[in-house]
């Protein structure tokens, strides 16, 4: 009887780990053993692999890719970083937030919790 294990290559396993499988299992013995018979004695790699597979494991390359590119987290600036700020831009916490890249709400709570009030750095109208 003849040994119905198959080898799969690296990227034929990964595109096959990815896929959502909407058939279950049945889905996964058809395309198995249509692969196998596409493969002859060799492993099953992706070329044998219908497109979706390919395509999903393209899809995930391309989010693996975006994801390297982004940049690290920046750190909380320190009370003295964030007092430079407000000066540089007359107490204004909205473009302070802007200038370093985050939520106005999380430089609000930076300002808070080291005790910098931005009302003095605050430039007043004379009328």
């Amino acid at each position: 009887m003849r040994d119905r294990r198959r080898a799969f290559s690296a990227e034929a396993y990964q595109a096959l780990y990815l896929y959502s499988w909407p058939g279950n299992v049945r889905e996964l013995e058809t395309v198995v053993s249509m692969s196998s018979v596409l493969a002859g004695d060799g492993a099953i790699d992706l070329r044998r692999l219908p497109a979706v597979f390919r395509r999903a494991l393209e899809a995930r390359q391309r989010e693996d890719a975006t994801a390297w590119g982004r940049r690290p987290p920046r750190a909380t600036p320190t009370p003295a970083e964030l007092t430079r700020l407000l000066e540089q831009h007359a107490g204004d916490v909205a473009t302070v937030a802007r200038t370093l890249g985050r939520q106005r709400t999380l430089v609000w709570r930076w300002l808070r919790k080291n005790g910098v009030d931005p009302r003095p750095f605050r430039v007043t109208r004379d009328s």
